[in-house]
């Protein structure tokens, strides 16, 4: 489906079901270099289970026009809009790698438009391209809680972050 967003037109998959304003939504943000199409099976699940299901192309991503917005609060503020204009006031938010921090930032600045939040394959920070991980060598696991101020859905995020130790 298309909407209008900031003057361009943004595409979301439903994951074939149909949006009904009483039911839960959730919100399906991808990583970089990818669009809705990583999410077509969770999405027919929760679209299955009677969720609203909003499985984004950030703009210049697959479907949506625009420009690509090359930060990472931009996009959690494009979320926002996408949500304002699908008329959701909360959903649950799921993002992948660079998604992960899309929606983190987006759970600490709309607090309140969020229920869950799932992050998967997240670190930070976040190379997208990193040549360490092509190295042989030890991984340093590194383990950190991040507190959301205000936060009524989400008080606390786990994140484990790994890095490759280079010699």
């Amino acid at each position: 489906m298309y909407v209008s967003v900031a003057g361009h037109r943004a595409f979301f998959s439903t994951g074939s079901g149909q949006h009904v304003a009483e039911n839960e939504s959730v919100l399906f943000v991808h990583g970089a270099g990818f669009d809705h199409t990583v999410w077509t099976l969770p999405a027919r699940y929760f679209a299955r289970q009677g969720r609203n299901v909003i499985a984004v192309d950030l703009p210049g991503r697959g479907l949506s026009g625009g420009e690509a917005l090359t930060s990472i609060e931009a996009m959690a503020d494009w979320l926002c809009l996408v949500l304002d204009e699908l008329d959701i006031r909360q959903a649950s938010v799921v993002g992948h790698s660079m998604g992960s921090l899309v929606a983190l930032n987006f759970a600490a600045k709309y607090p309140d438009r969020v229920r869950n939040l799932a992050l998967l394959g997240t670190s930070t920070p976040m190379p997208v391209s990193d040549p360490c991980w092509m190295q042989p060598g030890p991984i340093s696991i590194r383990r950190s809680t991040w507190r959301i101020p205000g936060a009524t859905a989400v008080s606390r995020i786990r994140v484990v972050t790994k890095t490759r130790v280079l010699r």
